[in-house]
């Protein structure tokens, strides 16, 4: 969609085209080209920034953080981050994932909600267990990082003609340094990706793992529910009628 009159127009060395429509609270996604033509999208924490300007610093360095760590190998590559100090906005840059991972003229790469309606509820068995091995693959190397993504869902798993990669970083835990994320509130989940037993306890590389299942088994049953739910504070409860 248009960009809204509040919305910055440059970030970078990247001139904002669009905004997004979708993706997750209090986080706004641009698609943005620089003057070579290369296309990025700029994730910006707007709404924090005002409300609670070190929040947004912090979400922007941890996503910036963990690209830096998966080097452009199932998620996408860093081209720039700001975190900038009071009065200033943070951004965090990164390259655009294609549909086709070696065409940037391909439109953007579908996520697993988009890839389930393209194919009329009922996701091909071949084009299946090809999203499972890149899933499992590229969760299994942010673990070999040091990395828990700890918010996995329909929204950040994003399917190329050639792999699956990884989005919506900003609170993952950084396991190598200790660090976990304080602002995991702000990517709410459904419980359909939660550890039944989940208490709001630190994410695991174990947490990740039981996401990873439930995702493939959501989409194998052709039963993706939605991810804007906001997370409940006591232990999670599974709905019987969901995968």
């Amino acid at each position: 969609m248009e960009l809204l009159p509040e919305d910055p127009v440059r970030l970078g060395r990247f001139r904002l085209r669009a905004r997004s429509a979708h993706g997750w609270p209090h986080l706004t996604m641009y698609l943005a080209e620089d003057e070579d033509g290369t296309i990025a999208t700029v994730r910006a924490p707007v709404m924090l920034h005002t409300r609670g300007p070190g929040t947004a610093r912090d979400l922007v360095r941890t996503e910036a953080e963990c690209l830096t760590r998966m080097q452009g190998t199932h998620a996408p590559a860093l081209l720039g981050v700001a975190t900038l100090t009071t009065g200033e906005l943070p951004w965090v840059e990164a390259s655009c994932v294609h549909r086709r991972a070696d065409a940037p003229s391909s439109p953007p790469a579908p996520n697993l909600r988009a890839v389930l309606d393209e194919h009329g509820g009922t996701v091909p068995e071949e084009l299946f267990l090809s999203i499972g091995l890149g899933l499992t693959e590229a969760v299994a190397l942010a673990h070999s990082r040091g990395l828990v993504h700890g918010s996995l869902s329909p929204l950040a798993v994003l399917v190329t003609d050639r792999d699956v990669r990884l989005v919506g970083w900003a609170t993952a835990t950084a396991t190598v340094d200790g660090v976990d994320s304080a602002h995991r509130d702000v990517l709410p989940l459904s419980d359909t990706y939660l550890e039944a037993d989940d208490d709001g306890r630190s994410p695991t590389p174990q947490s990740d793992v039981y996401a990873v299942g439930a995702l493939l088994l959501a989409l194998g049953s052709s039963h993706v529910v939605p991810t804007r739910e906001s997370r409940r504070s006591g232990p999670v409860r599974r709905h019987p009628n969901r995968p």
